[in-house]
């Protein structure tokens, strides 16, 4: 629903999903910052804040649930992002209750 309600913001961006359990905040960031120097508008999402374009945004979770993750999408499609990079964890799962 959050999707929806956000335009499916997912197809309009390329978005690259980083697991594990060392190195995503590193990985992530690297990547969002070499698309920046190539000139790509980028966003990221990660454990040490959000960015979108270059507008810093403070981080809670290293995954934000589904509502806030798509309205952060949603930004950085307005922004005239065209790529996403995030770090992918199993906190907002946790945190929906949809751990059943």
């Amino acid at each position: 629903m959050a999707a929806k309600f956000y335009d499916e913001p997912t197809t309009q961006l390329q978005l690259i999903g980083v697991t594990g359990t060392n190195g995503k905040t590193t990985t992530a960031s690297l990547l969002y910052q070499l698309f920046m120097h190539l000139g790509y508008k980028s966003g990221l999402i990660a454990t040490t804040g959000i960015l979108i374009d270059e507008q810093k945004i403070e981080a809670t979770h290293t995954t934000p649930d589904s509502i806030t993750l798509n309205k952060l999408l949603n930004e950085m499609v307005e922004a005239g992002c065209e790529y996403a990079f995030m770090e992918v964890s199993s906190h907002s799962v946790y945190r929906t209750g949809f751990t059943d």
